[in-house]
């Protein structure tokens, strides 16, 4: 069995001089040719104006919550 449960960042994207890029939580799980697995969308990293801010779309999963999942992947 594979198991996974990570939070990682998506392509960034340029609108009106603001970079975006998608903060997502992938998990999945691996039994033999079977699987399943599954995409939330977190929030978004606006980076604009030399700013950099997060931008959640659950409150209780702020950045110190995505942060500390980056670091441990």
């Amino acid at each position: 069995m594979i198991a996974k449960d990570a939070v990682r960042f998506g392509a960034s994207v340029e609108a009106g001089g603001r970079v975006l890029t998608p903060v997502v939580r992938v998990r999945y799980t691996v039994v033999g040719m079977a699987g399943f697995g599954a995409v939330e969308p977190l929030g978004f990293v606006l980076e604009e104006d030399g700013e950099t801010s997060y931008y959640s779309f659950d409150l209780l999963r702020g950045w110190d919550w995505v942060r500390a999942r980056l670091e441990g992947c």
